[in-house]
């Protein structure tokens, strides 16, 4: 009788667990580095730890060109940011040591209008349970002295605000949900964005690793007898 109640009473918890968690399936809190000013060094600059999964160049005039920065492609969006009204130059022609990152640079979407209302841009397809690394750049007209704030969960009160122009570069874990809410808030009128990469730096058990050793094992032992 005990046994039962004791099984119904766990079976219970981790039911309600679930739930919880999955009520909260957008919003993991990011963990955010220094904001680093860009000069334009893409080697220093492009972070490459771990596998990339997700790159976008952001630009508000409807191109659809890919740019490929380390081999990995940043496809053009123009629907992060709701009410942009076309696009500029943001970036100093041939600063940049690749022309690639310059592109990615140059290209800003953005809210149109007056009010500095914040948005929310979500990120899907994530692993739950995966460590992400998420990396951002804003870089705007050179007279330009706006900041924008960036959060997930923690909220926007104690995040780092991007300066023009800079990048950030922030770590979580992916909730169950797969998806992942990056809030930002500009300090006059609309938030601005250039770039967006996502990276998984999730490294793999040391069981699946040795799982992988004998799978190479094998492989490597059937290519000897078949010769």
């Amino acid at each position: 009788m005990k046994k039962m109640f004791k099984q119904k009473f766990l079976s219970a918890m981790l039911t309600s667990g679930i739930l919880i968690v999955a009520s909260h399936a957008t919003a993991a809190v990011i963990a955010w580095g220094p904001v680093t000013a860009v000069t334009g060094d893409e080697a220093a600059e492009v972070s490459t730890a771990g596998v990339f999964e997700q790159g976008y160049n952001l630009s508000g005039d409807g191109d659809t060109s890919v740019v490929v920065i380390n081999g990995d492609a940043y496809v053009n969006r123009d629907d992060f940011l709701p009410s942009n009204a076309g696009t500029f130059d943001a970036y100093p022609a041939n600063n940049a040591t690749t022309t690639s990152y310059e592109d990615l640079l140059s290209d800003v979407d953005f809210r149109g209008g007056r009010d500095n209302i914040g948005d929310v841009i979500t990120l899907t397809d994530l692993n739950p349970g995966d460590e992400y690394l998420l990396q951002l750049w804003y870089s705007d007209d050179p007279a330009q002295t706006r900041e924008i704030r960036v959060a997930g969960d923690e909220g926007l009160s104690t995040t780092p605000s991007l300066t023009n122009p800079s990048y950030v570069i922030g770590t979580f874990v992916a909730d169950p949900g797969g998806a992942q809410d990056l809030n930002l808030l500009a300090n006059d009128r609309g938030a601005r964005l250039n770039g967006i990469q996502l990276r998984n730096t999730t490294i793999p058990e040391p069981s699946t690793l040795a799982l992988l050793g004998l799978a190479f094992a094998g492989l490597a032992g059937s290519r000897r007898r078949s010769a």
